[in-house]
């Protein structure tokens, strides 16, 4: 990850917000490659890092899927990301509930 986004993240990570509103979420994000959505599925991500819980599941949807799993290969591996291809017009399905 740039190290530039790592800061940014424990600086927004670091907010006395109700961050514990995403434990164990489910969270569908639009347009997840995109510079302002991108932040917010590295900051969801970040959470287990920073405050030892998080979002169950994230679904990033994405029209370009090559982009985003280059965007996001620093969080390979780990189960809660899943990138979807479609777009608002036709939204790939999803397995249960979003919150």
């Amino acid at each position: 990850m740039n190290p530039i986004i790592r800061e940014d993240l424990a600086t927004v990570l670091s907010a006395d917000l109700p961050w514990d509103f995403f434990d164990d979420a489910t969270v569908y994000v639009s347009g997840a490659a995109g510079l302002l959505p991108a932040y917010m599925v590295d900051t969801l991500m970040a959470l287990r890092e920073h405050k030892g819980f998080g979002p169950r599941k994230i679904w990033g949807v994405v029209r370009n899927l090559e982009k985003a799993q280059a965007r996001f290969a620093h969080w390979h591996g780990r189960t809660e990301l899943e990138l979807l291809q479609g777009d608002v017009v036709a939204p790939p399905a999803v397995v249960g509930a979003v919150d």
